[in-house]
């Protein structure tokens, strides 16, 4: 085959080089160098003070503090230097790295990899539901493929690797043990120096505390008050340092509280002859082998002893797992033929039957919809916009309680099915008004996130063919618009506003905690704020936090309704839940949304006294803050913070990614530690002579 230029864009806060420390930079050196000794052209986008084999485009780096405005203008030097390379380079494949990769995605053009060397709820939805042609995913272990959201149509894997030869392997070992990792709570260093306390056997810890203020707070608050001799702190090492260290070490400890994807760390001290003690975090027991290789541990006290018994590992057994199943030319090998493949994919595509036309139908009535419910339901669990206000059980609710007489609003829908399975649906709700209708998405109002369901094969096309049967059917003088869209809404990404007169409009602020497992999601002043108000309550009583289950769901949403009311009645007004209609809808949807797992209700009692409720609902990638009561008469100690910290650790403590707040910017939400979101609509306005253009 023909040489081939690949451009390599880094995470634009971590110098690449052999002595990277981190996994994504280390394997982005590491293919780097193995595109050059092929034959190929390499071209790497990173910071100015990286190393590597092909030719560095530099951009500035090194923050003393990484802030919002360092992001910011990292993200644009990344945008201006890829788009230079690929406008004055035959480019053939973009490989891109970094967890924020989504912020500066080059536009359509050359196929684009991504590796995601972090577990897939570190990465922002609308990342990993891209609509950029000719974009492919790759996942470095089966068990991070296997956490993939339903709604990722596709993945390759490529596991990592290294190079075994430049390692020596130590049969003699000191009596130290060793942590190789960047210092934040993530990591487990605290857990790794209690560990180490309790078998009485020194640790070394070699690592960088990167410019993050996180982990820069971590590091002076829980790891360097506990860096009594005989442990240390060694700051970050480079590779020769860190092959003696390894050879060494009585054993490598990997401590880790979040889902680790791999761990590159750990082939390296099987390449050492070190064996490694790990939590069963993620693919950790993929990689290490239970009494050959190391331990795989559950908590602080399991590592301590198994530090006592790490002599038991043979060196040799570890060396020969580095060799044969975590080779460095095994994981190039994989990549160049990858390039290969995405480099020719035009080619091929021509050979590929063009799939079963796509069928439109209109689904006019309640009745109609809810026969629909199991497809729907089906549909909702593979596309990447849905969130629980597109549930079946919730729209369903909403039709029952606002549509039909006398309001005169008719829901239906526009179904699109492909060989009979329905791969696109579009709940609406059409109302009369004196010179035409008003056509908007079932659930406006009471709902936030609405969108179309589409399946993510052909998604684009799926959502241009709604578009269009929607265009048809509307009147010059007939209204639609389509709102509490998504940044990743399918609807926004099939750009037509030219063509049908359509416009975007910005709506609002969501605010939204992003969740990492084994980190305090909230900003320590907050933590500190819930532990006073919670100390507060145990003086009026014993303080209890419930969690409604299907059975008690009902109880608990009258239990919302009288708190809610009486916190808005308290100020003299009545507040979204006093309307009959609205309690009848919010009766019926959570009923059925928490017997479907997609809604919880959270109380605090406090003695017998039931001071405060809160609605949240769910789906596998986030927890989302309805709406909540508390009684006005506790709001010294205030009830809704420490219920919402509660929903909040919940939420990462089952492995969601975020805990969005919703629409709304009250000054509350961000104390929590919350950033904006923001949500668009798109109005379509047909033209008068009904011409159907769509981009």
């Amino acid at each position: 085959m023909r040489p081939l230029t690949i451009l390599s864009i880094a995470y634009p806060f971590s110098s690449v080089s052999p002595d990277s420390v981190g996994g994504a930079e280390q394997i982005l050196c590491a293919v780097d160098a193995a595109i050059v000794r092929a034959g190929h052209r390499s071209i790497v986008v990173a910071r100015d003070d990286s190393r590597v084999a092909g030719r560095l485009v530099p951009i500035r780096g090194g923050d003393d503090v990484i802030d919002v405005g360092a992001v910011v203008r990292a993200h644009a030097a990344v945008i201006e230097a890829t788009a230079r390379v690929i406008e004055s380079e035959p480019v053939d494949v973009v490989h891109m790295h970094g967890i924020d990769f989504d912020r500066y995605m080059p536009k359509p053009g050359p196929p684009v990899l991504v590796t995601l060397h972090l577990p897939p709820r570190w990465y922002a939805r609308e990342a990993l539901a891209q609509a950029r042609p000719g974009t492919h995913l790759c996942c470095v272990s089966r068990s991070q493929h296997t956490a993939l959201p339903a709604w990722v149509l596709d993945a390759d894997i490529i596991e990592n690797g290294v190079n075994a030869a430049a390692f020596d392997a130590q049969s003699q070992k000191a009596d130290y043990c060793l942590v190789l990792a960047r210092i934040c709570q993530e990591k487990g260093i605290r857990e790794a120096l209690e560990a180490a306390d309790e078998a009485g056997v020194p640790l070394v810890i070699a690592g960088e505390v990167s410019a993050w203020p996180t982990h820069r707070e971590y590091f002076a608050e829980l790891v360097a008050r506990h860096l009594k001799p005989p442990h240390r702190w060694i700051g970050p090492v480079g590779f020769e340092r860190k092959r003696e260290l390894l050879a060494a070490a009585r054993a490598l400890l990997v401590p880790s509280l979040a889902p680790e994807t791999s761990s590159l760390v750990a082939m390296e001290a099987f390449a050492s002859g070190t064996p490694v003690i790990a939590f069963a975090a993620g693919a950790l027991p993929e990689i290490v082998e239970e009494g050959t290789t190391g331990y795989v541990v559950a908590d602080v006290h399991a590592m301590a002893a198994a530090i006592a018994k790490a002599s038991d590992i043979s060196p040799e057994a570890c060396r020969r797992a580095a060799v044969t199943r975590f080779s460095a030319d095994r994981m190039a090998a994989s990549y160049l033929g990858a390039y290969e493949r995405l480099a020719g994919a035009p080619a091929a595509s021509a050979h590929v039957h063009a799939p079963p036309p796509l069928v439109v139908d209109e689904i006019r009535g309640a009745p109609a919809l809810a026969a629909t419910a199991p497809e729907w339901s089906a549909l909702w669990r593979t596309s990447a916009s849905a969130s629980p206000f597109q549930r079946a059980e919730w729209l369903l609710a909403y039709a029952d309680a606002f549509c039909g007489p006398p309001s005169g609003a008719e829901p239906w829908a526009i179904a699109v099915r492909r060989a009979g399975a329905l791969v696109g649906l579009a709940p609406l709700c059409t109302r009369p008004r004196p010179d035409g209708t008003a056509t908007t998405l079932l659930g406006d109002g009471v709902s936030d996130y609405l969108d179309v369901l589409v399946h993510p094969a052909g998604a684009a096309e799926i959502t241009r063919t709604i578009l269009e049967a929607l265009r048809a059917r509307c009147g010059p003088r007939d209204s639609v618009f389509l709102d509490q869209l998504r940044e990743a809404s399918p609807l926004l990404g099939c750009a037509n506003a030219d063509a049908g007169g359509d416009e975007t409009l910005p709506r609002g602020a969501c605010p939204t905690v992003r969740l990492v497992s084994g980190v305090d999601p909230l900003p320590r002043a907050m933590r500190e704020k819930v532990r006073y108000y919670r100390r507060r309550a145990e003086r009026v009583g014993p303080v209890e936090v419930c969690e409604s289950t299907p059975d008690t769901s009902e109880e608990w949403l009258d239990v919302l309704f009288e708190l809610h009311g009486a916190r808005w009645s308290a100020r003299g007004e009545t507040g979204v839940l006093a309307s009959s209609d609205v309690q009848v809808f919010q009766r019926a949807a959570v009923t059925a949304m928490s017997a479907a797992g997609l809604a919880r209700l959270y109380g605090l009692r406090i003695g017998e006294r039931r001071v405060a409720a809160m609605l949240v609902l769910r789906d596998e990638w986030a927890a989302y803050h309805y709406i909540a009561g508390f009684d006005p008469q506790v709001e010294a100690i205030s009830p809704g913070t420490i219920l919402i910290a509660h929903a909040i650790d919940r939420a990462r403590d089952e492995g969601l990614a975020e805990f969005d707040f919703l629409r709304g910017a009250e000054p509350y939400k961000y104390r929590f530690g919350a950033r904006d979101r923001w949500t668009r609509a798109r109005a379509l306005r047909p033209r008068e002579d009904h011409e159907l253009q769509l981009a």
